[in-house]
């Protein structure tokens, strides 16, 4: 992922809601579930069993541990019918222990959590009522307009600045350039964070015309869930000039003001089975940009076939395969055209896509004959059922062998 992104599995409150959205026919839809901390998380993912990672995976479920400048916590986004189940793992992940940041960020913009912040439980439309929700304030959007510049032994430069920006950027926080509302004393005061370059204030006015086809889909999804956890703000502060910080980076390390900390993979074993939802939407997966994509030498006669085997595949190669790597690389599977099982890995230890394949058979050859435990083939089947949208039947254990022998040109 892009620099800003913590790694943990992939290197890219408490206050709990569900939320549904619901599109047009050309629109996933998906269900939602926000955690919110008075704090920052001691140590993010934390509660969650492996039962519950299997069911995070199976599911199709995503989400980030995410510190902003106005609130922290987590966002979980899955397939409609998964509501429940986030709700289930948030009030986990509510429970969990926080520390205070201290962070140069928060040092700078003056930020801390209203006393008398305590866990709270809102559902879509939000409304906190009498309830104090547990987001930060910036003292200093809380005072006059005012110009700070500061130099910090950063690689980038970090850029803030205040007032109504073009919406487009609501689509592009995953790169460094985004927006955000942030509290204070007078309201929500939004503001346009760019950190994913090495410029000055005079750039801001360019911005717009570096987007990314990525864009699009982050701001559909999780775009769309940092935008209404942002109406928690409001209403919107009166600010008739603007606040500009600027961070002019002097060499050093990539700095973020933000923090997006992917969800944890799967154990290495599948223990327990998953039902699948009641009603099965169609949950499109887009792969994650900058991914390397590695694509197998061997077709399946159906793309149910190849969507089932890629799921199989991703987690054989993880346990067989990444285990032997540093954590934050990241493997999804998934089926392409014509039966095809395509493989994207996030911060790839090969230099290219054939590297990677041939050590992915070399491993995986000896195996390949040999089924994985039931638990897998049936939570496979459902993630595929989940992904294309229509009811799978597992494969029987020769089955699941002869498919992934088949994708890795064994056959």
């Amino acid at each position: 992922m892009q620099f800003f992104w913590k790694e943990t599995a992939l290197n890219l409150i408490p206050c709990l809601f569900a939320l549904i959205l619901t599109g047009g026919p050309e629109t996933p839809r998906f269900d939602a579930c926000l955690v919110m901390l008075p704090g920052i998380p001691a140590q993010p993912w934390d509660g969650l069993t492996d039962q519950a990672l299997e069911e995070m995976w199976t599911l199709d479920i995503s989400g980030y541990q995410i510190t902003m400048s106005g609130w922290s916590g987590y966002l979980l986004k899955g397939p409609s019918g998964t509501s429940e189940t986030m709700l289930a793992m948030g009030a986990v992940l509510a429970r969990g222990y926080t520390v205070p940041d201290s962070s140069g960020w928060a040092r700078l913009l003056q930020l801390s959590w209203r006393d008398g912040a305590s866990p709270c439980v809102l559902e879509y439309p939000f409304a906190g009522g009498d309830t104090v929700l547990p987001l930060r304030y910036s003292a200093l959007l809380s005072s006059s307009p005012d110009t700070i510049i500061v130099s910090a032994p950063i690689n980038n430069s970090v850029l803030l600045k205040t007032g109504v920006h073009d919406s487009l950027f609501s689509g592009s926080a995953w790169r460094g350039v985004g927006l955000e509302v942030i509290p204070s004393d007078w309201g929500g005061v939004p503001v346009l964070l760019a950190f994913s370059f090495a410029g000055s204030p005079g750039e801001l006015d360019r911005l717009d015309y570096h987007h990314h086809p990525y864009d699009s889909v982050w701001a559909a999804g999780f775009g769309a869930l940092l935008a209404a956890v942002d109406s928690l703000s409001a209403p919107l502060a009166h600010t008739p000039e603007p606040t500009l910080v600027w961070i002019r980076g002097s060499g050093g390390v990539d700095f973020s003001p933000w923090t997006f900390i992917p969800s944890p993979t799967p154990p290495l074993r599948s223990t327990a089975s998953v039902a699948a939802p009641e009603t099965l939407v169609p949950n499109p997966w887009t792969h994650p940009p900058g991914a390397m994509l590695v694509t197998l030498p061997g077709k399946l006669r159906t793309q149910g076939d190849a969507e089932q085997t890629a799921a199989i595949l991703e987690r054989m190669i993880t346990r067989m395969v990444l285990v032997d790597y540093d954590h934050g690389v990241g493997i999804s599977g998934v089926s392409g055209e014509d039966g095809e099982v395509l493989l994207f890995l996030e911060n790839s230890p090969w230099a290219s896509p054939g590297e990677a394949l041939e050590e992915i058979v070399f491993v995986l050859g000896p195996l390949a004959f040999t089924a994985p435990e039931d638990a897998l083939l049936g939570n496979s089947a459902v993630r595929a059922s989940i992904r294309m949208g229509l009811s799978l039947d597992p494969f029987s254990p020769r089955r699941a062998a002869e498919s992934v022998a088949r994708a890795l040109g064994l056959l």
